[in-house]
């Protein structure tokens, strides 16, 4: 982040699973400075359980919290236009439901970002964020316990930036080019329903223009627990992929080559040798300093 710029916006989802929710929160709370910039979009179609939840949150936690509602019924594509149009051409950390960010994630994020000033969009680690997915591709694992969480977090941290480049972004913990954002404009809701198709979308606009994908290969969030469909599950994204490959003839194949070669298996190995490491130092491992930062 350059010198007086401001600090990425991170837009929580609110809707889907209560527990997720919370574990979400919760995360925010732990892991974002103190009064950090939050905003807090409610998509949860007027569900009072999540309003409740959110207001016992905004009492107790120290961030500054702008509360969001969208309207009933329009999605969550819409919902993420809506916040985006708040985002006053700033960074954006964009969360699904469910989505928590852990350790310093949004920090190494804006890290990676910084990079390159050609670079739209960053993705993290994380146990479901389709082909960004640890430690299998796309495996629709379960959360990890929160201790477990820290420690791909912190193994993570050991690992010298790769930034590996991405065909499109991984839907889930995102960050977003202020800059692009303003050029591109926001994600097409009116023919997109499901968050990922947008997106992938959008970073195809980012790339026509220009523009190039990455993922934070030091950065791991969790996803707590959530419905997302990736658009390559035909049966399940309600035409969504049919109208991304009517819309990018070359997007099908591009991505298939990617899913194929996999190049991120290298660095998914990478990962899980810095755990393995991490698990070997026991748990009093701060008492004989820091891991060597080999990998």
């Amino acid at each position: 982040m350059s010198r007086g710029a401001a600090a990425p916006l991170p837009i929580v989802t609110v809707s889907g699973a209560l527990a997720a929710l919370d574990r979400s929160l919760a995360a925010l709370d732990r892991n974002l400075p103190a009064s950090s910039e939050v905003l807090a979009l409610d998509a949860s179609g007027g569900d009072p359980r999540m309003a409740q939840w959110l207001d016992a949150w905004c009492e107790r936690t120290p961030l500054q919290v702008e509360r969001m509602q969208a309207a009933s019924g329009d999605g969550v594509v819409a919902a993420w236009n809506l916040a985006l149009s708040r985002s006053a051409d700033r960074d954006v950390l964009l969360l699904a439901p469910g989505m928590a960010p852990i350790a310093d994630c949004m920090a190494r994020m804006q890290q990676a970002l910084d990079r390159d000033a050609g670079i739209a969009s960053v993705t993290a680690w994380s146990n479901n964020a389709e082909h960004c997915s640890y430690p299998q591709f796309n495996p629709g694992e379960p959360p990890p316990s929160d201790s477990e969480a820290e420690a791909l977090a912190e193994a993570a941290a050991q690992l010298a930036p790769a930034c590996p480049e991405l065909p499109v972004a991984a839907s889930g913990c995102v960050l977003m080019r202020g800059a692009a954002l303003r050029l591109l404009g926001g994600l097409d809701a009116d023919t997109f329903a499901q968050p990922s198709a947008a997106l992938h979308d959008w970073c195809l606009r980012a790339a026509a223009m220009g523009w190039r994908h990455v993922l934070c290969d030091t950065a791991f969030a969790v996803d707590a627990g959530s419905d997302r469909v990736p658009v390559f599950d035909s049966s399940a994204a309600g035409g969504d992929l049919e109208r991304l490959m009517a819309r990018w003839p070359e997007y099908s194949a591009a991505l298939a080559r990617f899913l194929m070669s996999d190049p991120l298996h290298a660095h998914r190995l990478r990962l899980q040798a810095a755990r393995d490491a991490l698990r070997s130092a026991g748990p009093q491992r701060d008492l004989f300093g820091a891991l060597p930062s080999v990998l």
